[in-house]
């Protein structure tokens, strides 16, 4: 039965009173029968004895009322109705009648007639506390809550041990934004006989709801977990538990309050929903991606869901799945312009050209508003990045232009406007484009390393220079951490505190494993992989404290400005400013490359060395000596980053005795005769000195080595001079710029 005063059913089974004559034996003989049958569970049976005391006695208002509460039971609210009409009408001075027929009206959404009927309940019985409470009710759900107050006044001051009329007065009044008077009459229910002597959950939740409105987090808190401990099966009072948990900060308390929610409660989808965004929003996107699958699992036709699962998928680094799910997306709405963006976009990052290029014009047929509008300027922009990446620089720069067009403050189109320029000379056409993207975005870093590329390049070094720093310090005065300034696809310190969190737990995952010394079985699991290859390196156990020490420098202000200031010096633009890192699970992944793997005891028997082309601060040798044991040496060519390569060294050699070295030169000169495995940095090197150094290895590197770059094997032209790299391998995995960055492997022949 609706309404709230229908629990107040059992309270109304006021006594029956004496209607004006006494009925005839046999009518009564009918009702003392049916009220057996009702005691008994017999509705049906009570109700054709309760017709049979009408039947013989039509003035009986007793009997049809009593059949009105067993026709209630049974469902029948138009038939109880009747009953209680007629009751009110044999006996309208009886003031349990007019109560009972307001009860069936308030079922029936008749809220009009059931006021009435309450109202005159109250003028016969002022007495009467139930039909005061559910007048409150009726009055509050016509939008009278200022009328319903003194109704449930008057049901407290009348029953002041009525737990639900309590509990209603308390929540009128927290509506009302009284919320000193409400907090009071919650407080009261607290202290009721009943509620002492068998606690119940209500009045702690409703106080704690209360509390929780005036931002009293701590006292919230408190509230709800008694109230959790009378009910602790309450998945709402669960979820409002962590969303209080999260509003003072307490991320992990949040979070495990909301996986108590989803436990109990594993269909309720906007809770399922919110924990989903929540998880995203702390950077644990596994969880949230388990999460999303969990609710679509539920109801797979929700588009939404699917869009929201690909987004944390392609965040996540599993383009080939976030694509999936946009196509999941698609196929349950074809318009969905947003998606075919995202998909566009994320196909790009695949190497998809031309099926980016067929998304993303899709998106601008479907854009509703064609001329003037942030969305055509956005998918006009990655247009243009897909034609830059065919090659096509004049059609990129119409696309930019187009984008420009349409919205003249898209920063983006500014800024990889300016790229294309870069790209034809065009250098003061290029430095305009940067600074208009700046002037738009002043957080634009790409337009930053750009910018400072091109004024180097320029000769105008001191510029770069103070646009450097200054870049620094806003990042600095908005609380930006610094390894957001190089290339990272984190957009948010938690973001990149968790990625941080997962690699060092990462780490020590493959340290235990390593240490053990357990079989781990053929498995396609890097961590197996490498544990059944190798024994377990001297230097293992500083593993963490080196992804530490590296992770540390790389968040430091002073070090990015040192860094930036140097490579302006050099004068060679943006590509020496940009800066991006491998995480530690993805260089292990590549170094658990089926080849690779098998060939490593060999490497290490024979002291072959691990080498860094690119070495940045060395982190790569770094992970290579105490993760795998190898010999290292990595060339680099700012001296900066060699010295802090270097520093770095140094406080491992204070722990564990390591052969690690770095050298301040070009790559392309060192000696590879004792290097088993090269790995190139060359995500953004010189075509010309990129195949310098692959005909340098192949010319020197022992048969059997291993290279590893970025970037594919060169053209067809080339082909024949690299002829001794074989058994080309390619994997996917995530880096800080590109969430899938291609790795290619070769095995160098004889």
């Amino acid at each position: 039965m609706s309404g709230a005063s229908v629990a107040l059913l059992g309270l109304a089974a006021v006594l029956l009173q004496i209607s004006r004559a006494l009925p005839p034996p046999a009518a009564q003989a009918h009702f003392l029968r049916a009220q057996q049958l009702e005691e008994s569970g017999d509705l049906q049976g009570a109700s054709d004895s309760f017709q049979k005391a009408i039947g013989v006695y039509p003035d009986y208002a007793d009997a049809f009322r009593a059949r009105g509460k067993v026709l209630e039971k049974l469902s029948d609210l138009e038939g109880a109705k009747h009953h209680y009409l007629e009751a009110t009408r044999l006996a309208p001075e009886t003031a349990a009648n007019h109560f009972s027929l307001g009860l069936a009206c308030e079922q029936l959404n008749d809220l009009s007639q059931a006021a009435q009927s309450y109202s005159l309940a109250i003028k016969l019985d002022p007495m009467m506390s139930a039909a005061h409470y559910s007048l409150g009710i009726v009055l509050e759900r016509e939008g009278a809550l200022e009328s319903a107050l003194p109704s449930y006044r008057e049901a407290v001051r009348l029953n002041p041990n009525h737990l639900a009329s309590t509990l209603s007065l308390g929540d009128a009044l927290k509506r009302n934004a009284d919320f000193k008077e409400a907090e009071v009459v919650f407080r009261s229910a607290l202290s009721m006989p009943a509620t002492i002597t068998t606690p119940n959950a209500k009045p702690h939740l409703r106080l704690a709801s209360l509390l929780q409105q005036q931002q009293r987090l701590e006292e919230a808190a408190v509230s709800f977990r008694n109230g959790l401990e009378v009910s602790p099966s309450n998945a709402p009072a669960q979820f409002s538990l962590g969303l209080v948990e999260e509003a003072r900060g307490n991320w992990s308390g949040a979070k495990a309050e909301y996986e108590k929610a989803v436990r109990l409660a594993p269909g309720h989808v906007p809770v399922q929903r919110y924990f989903a965004k929540f998880l995203r929003k702390h950077g644990d996107l596994s969880k949230a991606a388990e999460s999303l699958q969990g609710i679509l699992d539920i109801d797979p036709t929700d588009k939404v869901l699917h869009v929201e699962l690909a987004e944390v998928m392609a965040q996540f680094g599993d383009l080939s799945r976030a694509e999936t799910s946009y196509q999941n997306a698609l196929a349950l709405d074809p318009r969905l312009q947003s998606a075919h963006t995202k998909l566009g976009i994320l196909q790009r990052q695949l190497g998809k050209l031309d099926d980016a290029r067929t998304s993303l014009e899709t998106a601008l047929v479907l854009n509703p508003r064609d001329a003037e509008t942030a969305e055509t300027a956005e998918i006009c922009t990655q247009l243009g990045v897909v034609h830059k990446m065919r090659g096509d620089l004049r059609s990129a720069a119409a696309r930019y232009q187009q984008a420009i067009d349409a919205d003249p403050s898209h920063a983006a189109a500014h800024g990889n406007l300016g790229i294309v320029r870069m790209l034809q000379e065009n250098w003061e056409d290029a430095e305009e484009s940067f600074w208009e993207a700046l002037r738009l975005d002043p957080d634009y870093d790409g337009a930053y390393y750009s910018l400072s590329g091109v004024l180097s390049l320029r000769g105008k070094v001191d510029e770069a220079k103070a646009l450097v720093r200054r870049r620094i310090e806003l990042a600095t005065e908005k609380g930006i951490w610094p390894f957001r300034l190089s290339m990272t696809q984190l957009d948010s310190n938690r973001l990149l505190e968790n990625r941080l969190r997962q690699e060092e737990e990462y780490a020590k995952k493959y340290a235990a494993a390593l240490g053990s010394n357990a079989d781990s079985g053929h498995s396609e699991d890097p961590i197996a992989r490498l544990s059944n290859a190798i024994e377990a390196p001297p230097g293992l156990h500083q593993l963490t404290h080196v992804i530490r020490g590296v992770r540390s420098m790389e968040n430091s202000s002073d070090w990015a400005l040192r860094r930036w200031e140097e490579c302006l010096e050099l004068g060679s633009g943006s590509v020496a400013c940009a800066y991006g890192t491998t995480w530690f699970e993805t260089w292990l992944q590549v170094m658990a490359d089926s080849s690779l793997s098998q060939k490593m005891p060999h490497y290490l028997e024979k002291g072959l060395r691990y080498t860094v082309g690119g070495s940045a601060i060395g982190y790569q040798c770094l992970f290579a000596a105490t993760a795998l044991g190898f010999n290292c040496t990595g060339y680099e060519l700012l001296q900066c980053l060699v010295a802090d390569s270097e520093s770095l060294a140094a406080d491992l050699k204070s722990s564990v005795p390591v052969d690690v070295e770095f050298v301040c030169g070009d790559a392309t000169n060192a000696d590879l005769s004792t290097t088993g495995v090269l790995w190139l940095n060359d995500a953004l090197w010189p075509a010309e000195v990129r195949l310098k150094m692959l005909l340098k290895a192949v010319s020197v590197m022992p048969p059997g080595s291993t290279v590893i770059s970025y970037q594919p094997k060169p053209d067809d032209q080339q082909q024949k001079q690299l002829s001794q790299l074989r058994d080309e391998r390619m994997m996917t995995a995530s880096v800080s710029w590109n969430p899938a960055q291609h790795f290619f492997l070769w095995t160098i022949t004889p």
